[in-house]
């Protein structure tokens, strides 16, 4: 919560019930609501003002991935001598979509980061195909159930040699990265961990994350290597959602006739459109 407060009388991290505030008539309606003279209207009975005596009050409702958050509003013990502008509350509720835009993404970005170190161990138990490559005999064994998460239920269906793997099931714009990034393993010894497209039995592809470690023998040389692939399918498609969420807003920002300012809760300017 962030509060600017002329007095002590409120600080962050108060709590209030919900409808001894203002605010509850702006988040139960998920509207904006505004009174310019709360003493000469029907909302001098409210709690808010018979225990806080706010006069004005304008406020819009704030939501994160669609559900309900609160509000950002703006109050006053002075009343004013005219109701709010459409201009006013036009600024105001588009000071709470953009808020309510900043929450999303940081939620989404945190969901990101959040699936991207845990979410990919947890899948192992489900969306995982675990593998051994002989590379001398060039012979590929997959672990039981691997087969499921490309869509297949026979297991003889999943590709039994590299070659199989590299033409039939790798994407043609990862095949290069893939081999390139395993022959760069085989010489450094550093962890192979790459992201590529694997097709299904549909004919579709899917977001991968495959990761692998070879063993080497007396004379350094790779002779086996055992590995994963992880679908990473739903957190390939939350982060395209997301660039294109990123740059409808920022069209949006760029071409409003409105001027536009971020600024930072200490109130430092961020940009102004």
């Amino acid at each position: 919560v962030y509060i600017q407060c002329e007095s002590d009388a409120i600080k962050p991290g108060d709590h209030f019930p919900l409808d001894g505030v203002f605010c509850e008539k702006t988040y139960r309606s998920q509207q904006v609501k505004s009174w310019h003279n709360v003493g000469k209207s029907q909302m001098k009975r409210h709690p808010c003002y018979q225990n806080f005596h706010l006069e004005s009050y304008i406020g819009a409702p704030l939501s994160v991935h669609g559900k309900k958050y609160g509000t950002v509003n703006f109050s006053s013990p002075q009343p004013r001598k005219t109701p709010f502008t459409d201009n006013e509350i036009r600024i105001v509720k588009l000071l709470a979509q953009t808020i309510s835009y900043e929450m999303t993404m940081r939620n989404a970005i945190n969901e990101l980061r959040y699936s991207k170190e845990r979410g990919e161990l947890a899948a192992l138990a489900t969306e995982a195909a675990l593998w051994d490559w002989d590379l001398e005999k060039d012979i590929l064994i997959w672990t039981p159930k691997s087969e499921r998460v490309f869509g297949y239920r026979n297991p003889k269906s999943l590709p039994a040699n590299s070659i199989d793997f590299h033409d039939d099931f790798l994407h043609p714009e990862d095949r290069e990265p893939v081999k390139s990034g395993l022959a760069k393993h085989f010489k450094t010894k550093k962890p192979f961990d790459i992201e590529c497209r694997v097709r299904t039995k549909d004919g579709f592809y899917i977001w991968c994350v495959s990761k692998a470690q070879a063993i080497w023998n007396e004379n350094d040389r790779a002779v086996r290597v055992y590995g994963s692939l992880v679908n990473i399918s739903s957190r390939k498609n939350m982060e395209t959602a997301l660039k294109e969420s990123e740059e409808r807003f920022r069209i949006a920002y760029l071409n409003s006739p409105m001027g536009i300012a971020m600024i930072a809760v200490d109130g430092g300017w961020i940009d102004v459109n």
